[in-house]
């Protein structure tokens, strides 16, 4: 593969649209990934520091630790991301909905729009994921496949590029 085509995987995103959902590719590369961890919760996890440097290995290890800790204390009743794998026009109404949708508190207009803007920009998705119950037989490729394709759908962002990691170190990705 030509690098150059590379230029065009991180820092895009499909943005949904009735009838037709728009590719978007950013100017800037953001300096964050986003984390999916357990339950559904995202978290914006740096990897360059205010110099403009790569974080140490350690470090980004200790920051998804952090997150995942997180993610298991305070459970998600609805995760967001859930919603980007809907049909197309009915994921584009509901985006749209997000966006004019004031914040949890219901104080800060604006907030959800700038957090979709943050998964948007991100550089990419990294999902981690628990190992959901064999739906095929044990040991099988599909067996195999699911937890790398969708799993349950809970923890994915379905129109960013993700890289899926599973607790026994499956990992895959998915566009």
């Amino acid at each position: 593969m030509d690098p150059w085509q590379l230029r065009h995987h991180f820092s895009t995103f499909r943005e949904p649209g009735t009838h037709t959902d728009r590719l978007v590719t950013l100017d800037e590369m953001a300096p964050y990934v986003i984390l999916s961890c357990l339950n559904g919760q995202l978290f914006k996890l740096p990897v360059l520091d205010n110099a403009g440097n790569l974080l140490s290995e350690r470090t980004i290890a200790h920051l998804v630790e952090e997150a995942c800790h997180l993610a298991t204390s305070a459970p998600t009743t609805m995760p967001v991301g859930v919603l980007s794998g809907l049909k197309r026009d009915e994921w584009a109404q509901h985006y749209e909905l997000i966006k004019l949708a004031r914040g949890v508190d219901n104080a800060d207009e604006g907030a959800n729009a700038r957090h979709l803007a943050t998964v948007e920009e991100a550089l990419f998705v990294v999902c981690l994921d628990k190992i959901e119950a064999p739906v095929h037989a044990p040991g099988s490729l599909q067996d195999a496949l699911m937890p790398l394709n969708h799993n349950n759908g809970l923890n994915r962002w379905f129109d960013k590029l993700q890289f899926i990691v599973t607790e026994n170190g499956r990992a895959g990705l998915t566009w």
